[in-house]
Parts: C-alpha cells; structure tokens; sequence
C-alpha cells in the first residue's frame, strides 16, 4: 500500500469580513481539494493538543503520530536534527530568525518588531550577516561567556546552542505572533539566563542596524535584517519510529528545517528539492516530482507545503489565497492523477493484491467516519479479491471489522457469533465478546472474556488504551447500578479522551453509545449534542 500525505501548513483561519465571512479556504478556487472532499473521506482532528499554543511544531509532530504531551521539549532541537546537530546534556537550542526593527529613534525595548522574516531575507544575505555577528570583536567574547555557538540555515532561520545552561522557566515569544508590537514586554524573560539572551539581542542590533548589506537593503527598498531573535528553545529531542510503529518507511519532502527534523528523528528519508523556497513562490512541480519519485521506492511520503503559513505570519491575504490555489491545482491534482493511473496501471497488469489493499484501507476509514454502507461496498469488493487469492488475513480483518460494526449498530447476537466462534481470539477480540456477553445477559461468559483478554495484554505504557476499555466492561459488568456512579462516569469519559487522542476516531466511535448512555442518565444533554456534532449518526 503506498501512502502519500499532503501538509498545507496555515491554510486554516478564521472567517473574514473581507471575504464576506469566509475562510480563505472557503474563498480559494481550489477544484482538486473539492473533488476529493466530495469523493473522498472527510474528518476533523485536533492537532495541537489542548494547553498548548497552536503552531506547526506541535501540530505536525501530532500527524507523524507523535503525541506532544510525550515528546515536545521545544522546536528549535526538531530543526537542529534537520541539521545533523547533536544536541548533548546540558545544551539549549533556539531558533534565531534574523528580524527586521522599525527603522525609529527611540530606545531597544521601545522599538517595533514588522517582520520576522527580515522580509524573507535570501540566504547568502541572512548567512554573511549572522557570521559576521558571531565573529564581530564587539559581540564574539558576549556570545562565547554564554557559551553559544551559530548553526547558519541559509535562510532567515538560523539555529544557536548554548552549552551548560539553564532554562529552566524561560519565556520566549514567537516573533510572528507579535508583528507591530513593542518589543520590551516580549523580550526574553522568566529566569537568569533571558538577561543574557535579551543583552545579545540588544548589542546584535548595534551591530546589524548600519551594517553595509543592510544600507543596500534599504536603497533597493528591501527590509532591512537588523536584528536576532532566540525563540522556540529546547533540549535534545528523541521520538518514536515511524517506520516500526506504521510498517511504512519512507520520507519528508519539505523545505522547511522543522518538517525534516520530525522526519529524520522519527526514522523516514529528509529530501531537500534545491528550487523550494517555503514561501508561496516555492517549486510546487518540483516537489510534487521530488514526492512521487519517493513512492517508486518506499511505501509513504509526505509532502509539506509552507506557503500558507508563511502569507499568515506576513498578514499577506493575497499570498495565503495564492497558496492554497496553486497546492490544489498544482499539487493535488498531480498527485492524485498519478495514484489512480497507477492504481490503473495496477489493475490492468493484474496487480490484484494492491487493489485488494485499497480497498480494504478505504473500507477502514469509511468504518472510522460512520459511513457503513461505502464500508460495505469497499469491503465486498476486497472480500472477493480475498477469496480469490486465498489471503486469509484479510479475510480475517474483514470479518473482524464488520463483527465490531455489528456491535455498534446494536446487533450483539451475530457479533457475538463471529467472536465466540474464533479459535484463537486476541484481546481486542475477547474485548468483543465481552461486551456482546454483557448486552445479551451472559455475565460470567463476560467476566471470563475478560479476564482472558487482561492475561493477554502486556502491561506496559504502550497498551495502557486498551486496558482502560477492558476495565469499562468489567466495571458494567460487576456494578448494576454504573449509571449513578460517579467513578464510573470518570473512567468513561477519561477512557474515551484517551482513545480519542492515541487510537483515533473508530475506537472511540466504537465507545459513542455508552458515552451518550451516561450523559442521558446524568442530563448531560449539551454535552451529548456536541459529541453527536463530532460523531454524525452512521449513515
């Protein structure tokens, strides 16, 4: 099975009232992306987990299957693994964009931040002035007494790392967030070692202000790069493997360092395309070449496109709209073109096994979204490529996935058929039976299941979901009386947020019934409606 994954970081916004109350997604001609919302599967996910501040760090570490409560320690350790940086106990990393201060005679912490970008400075600019910083008499011995070193990035993202240092409390401010604003509340803050961050932005400016390139910059009309600013610290990062965890390798296309460094932590290929810039002008061909020439070789890619994002933080509308109209035409349409002529190309040689795979996937997340009757079709179709094969594990997961669906339609009498007639259940499987036992009135049947799939499962971190979904049953099972116990109503809703964030939505669709069940019994009502706005009734 191949799989591709296409990240148009930023595309999502508020409505506007110079659209007329549309997003500029709801604004943008995008026919390729409306032809797949048609056809195709569509759900909603929460990215940035709640508490944390939305960005694309959290939010794409979150799609690569890494839960940020576990893994975030910051953004700027993600980037440095982009670079080959080896982060040891002890260093901070931050990110250091070079910035543009309003050209104003008042004092630093007076001064205005308008870019964060520099106005997206080319890199042999940002990488000459950032060196010349670092080796300057009157900045060098500031930057080696806090023990910080420059990594260039040939753009205006630069990375430095301090050795032996604590940061512990820090409050840095992403620079984007705060274009306009006077920068002395934003300035570094929250323990000792911000002094030194904020005197090595304050003596960086003295230094940058007049420098020969930035003269050039102001006479030709460009922004000048007349300041640093550390964001986005962090210790070193570890994540976990992809390919292990999915049983796909593969790799990231992307221009931006951060893309690449989850890519690279989490085991999968970093490929750099010469031509992208991570701006809305970006090579889109080239990268799109660059994805499918990925797929020939592996079985996922993903590929990440940063121009939206970018108009975002620049407050350029144009250039947002612009965006998402050139990665629907010109990245999804291609790519999508591409998969069905080799899906095509798959069926007329016969490639049976591929065909029988897409399908089975397709029925899987029609299953996850409630749309039983495109699962039906998607998996009569894979059930005859099945039998015809002879590939009984598909045939099992087949069968599997549709004795599940028959629980959630309230059929526990066939459900219960398929699990108690297995030779060999797993866990999940015993799990089943259970709960058919307990709506069918077999309590010791339901226990015995139970304990069963409890000697099974491991008792590790890992497994800790489908722990917590056998402890519901059993707590059903031996409290009659669960609908007024309070405990009970914590271990539902707990269990049901858990799988929510690490299982995804079938398993805890498979859950909706006895969530609405507890709401109705304690007059939860306005929760039980927004729950149903999450999980639409089957159709």
């Amino acid at each position: 099975m191949k799989y591709i994954l296409v990240i148009g970081d930023g595309m999502a916004d508020h409505p506007l009232d110079t659209l007329g109350g549309r997003t500029p997604l709801e604004a943008s001609k995008k026919d390729a992306i409306d032809a797949l919302a048609r056809h195709g599967i569509l759900g909603s996910v929460r990215n940035v987990p709640e508490g944390f501040a939305p960005g694309s760090d959290t939010a794409i570490m979150s799609i690569f299957g890494c839960s940020p409560r576990k893994y975030f320690f910051g953004r700027a350790p993600l980037e440095a693994a982009a670079s080959g940086i080896r982060l040891a106990p002890g260093d901070a990393c931050y990110r250091c964009n070079m910035v543009t201060y309003a050209d104003e005679d008042v004092p630093f912490e007076h001064k205005h931040i308008i870019s964060h970008s520099a106005g997206s400075i080319e890199g042999r600019e940002s990488d000459e002035l950032v060196t010349m910083l670092f080796n300057h008499p009157d900045f060098r011995p500031l930057a080696e007494q806090a023990g910080m070193v420059i990594h260039k990035g040939s753009s205006f993202r630069h990375l430095a790392v301090q050795s032996h240092v604590d940061i512990k409390g820090i409050q840095l401010a992403p620079p984007h967030d705060h274009l306009g604003e006077e920068i002395g509340p934003i300035l570094p803050t929250g323990c000792p070692n911000a002094d030194v961050l904020r005197e090595l932005m304050r003596r960086a400016f003295d230094i940058l202000d007049q420098h020969p390139i930035n003269v050039a910059r102001r006479a030709a009309g460009k922004l000048p790069a007349n300041g640093v600013w550390f964001w986005a610290e962090g210790t070193a990062a570890a994540l976990p493997n992809f390919p292990e965890h999915y049983g796909s390798d593969g790799g990231v296309v992307s221009a931006v360092p951060l893309c690449h460094g989850i890519g690279i932590l989490t085991g999968l290929e970093a490929v750099t395309v010469p031509t992208a810039t991570g701006e809305w002008d970006t090579d889109y061909a080239a990268k799109v070449a660059a994805a499918l020439g990925v797929l020939k070789k592996h079985d996922f890619v993903a590929l990440h496109l940063e121009g939206p994002d970018e108009a975002t933080h620049n407050h350029d509308l144009e250039h947002k709209i612009y965006s998402i109209e050139r990665l629907s035409a010109d990245v999804v349409a291609p790519v999508t073109e591409a998969l069905r002529a080799a899906y095509d190309a798959a069926a007329a040689e016969g490639y049976a096994h591929i065909m029988m795979n897409c399908r089975v996937y397709l029925g899987n997340c029609c299953s996850d979204s409630g749309d039983l009757e495109r699962m039906r079709q998607h998996y009569a179709v894979a059930q005859r490529l099945a039998l015809a094969l002879g590939d009984q594990n598909i045939l099992s997961t087949i069968r599997y996935n549709e004795a599940a669906t028959k629980i959630e339609c309230g059929d526990f009498a066939a459900a219960y058929a398929y699990f108690a007639a297995l030779e060999k259940p797993d866990a999940m499987s015993l799990h089943k039976k259970a709960v058919c036992c307990e709506a069918l009135g077999r309590r010791n049947e339901a226990l015995a299941s139970l304990a069963r799939a409890e000697a099974l499962l491991p008792e590790d971190e890992a497994h800790a979901p489908e722990r917590r979904m056998l402890a519901l049953v059993r707590y059903r099972v031996e409290t009659p009386d669960y609908l007024r116990d309070e405990r009970y109503g914590k271990l539902l809703t707990d269990c049901f947020a858990l799988l929510r964030r690490e299982r995804g939505a079938g398993y805890a669709r498979f859950h909706l019934k006895w969530m609405l069940e507890w709401y109705k019994a304690n007059r939860r009502y306005r929760e039980a409606c927004a729950l149903l706005e999450d999980f639409p009734a089957e159709k």
